[in-house]
């Protein structure tokens, strides 16, 4: 079986429609592997990095995504998946229909509104505002009690920097948004309204200061 791979680098992102007619956003520094014809009992696909899925139902044909050794079959289903490798955990969030999560330990099904934490084999299922954990498929950060290393993770993936801390690393949480599309400056100026925290700018490294 022939398969395509499409990855986008940082500060990248793509939209595809697979073979059978399910609809994906790729974010920066992301990837999926899928078959050029989906063939047999089921629809498999890979992916590294964060993915959304508008995914065509079909109960006699399943469609599955196998993300660093895990699986998510969808159920009819718009889901999100955050694989990114430096991330703690895998997140999968559901806003409509249902998904089965399934780990080497245990398998549990979501719900809308859900997000399941998947860390060694464990699944956490909590309740969260799903639209949030999409803001990114809308060219948006959106900060909802995130600490600044998360945020900074997702500045140099989508900004393509290299992010340095200068000894002290804030534990704050952080609440807004901002469009993507701005400049780095303009993301940055935000966070710094909160008197939370400073940053300076060489290049194309960002200093995070106390």
């Amino acid at each position: 079986m022939a398969y395509n791979t499409i990855s986008t680098p940082r500060g990248g992102k793509w939209q595809l429609t697979l073979p059978d007619g399910s609809r994906v956003w790729l974010n920066a520094e992301s990837s999926i592997s899928f078959p050029t014809a989906f063939t047999g009992n089921k629809r498999m696909v890979t992916v590294t990095g964060e993915a959304y899925f508008e995914v065509v139902h079909n109960a006699s044909h399943p469609f599955k995504v196998n993300v660093q050794g895990q699986t998510i079959e969808d159920i009819g289903t718009h889901f999100n998946i955050n694989a990114y490798t430096n991330e703690s955990a895998t997140k999968i969030t559901l806003l409509e229909g249902s998904v089965k999560v399934t780990t080497d330990k245990r398998s549990q099904i979501i719900k809308p509104g859900q997000q399941a934490s998947l860390r060694n084999g464990n699944i956490n299922i909590e309740d969260i505002d799903a639209n949030q954990s999409i803001a990114w498929k809308d060219n948006n950060f959106d900060f909802d009690g995130e600490d600044i290393q998360y945020i900074m993770r997702m500045v140099e993936r989508w900004y393509n920097v290299e992010v340095v801390y200068d000894g002290y690393i804030s534990h704050e949480k952080f609440f807004g948004g901002v469009s993507r599309y701005e400049n780095v400056s303009e993301v940055l100026k935000t966070l710094e309204t909160t008197k939370k925290i400073h940053f300076k700018i060489e290049e194309r490294k960002i200093f995070v200061l106390k």
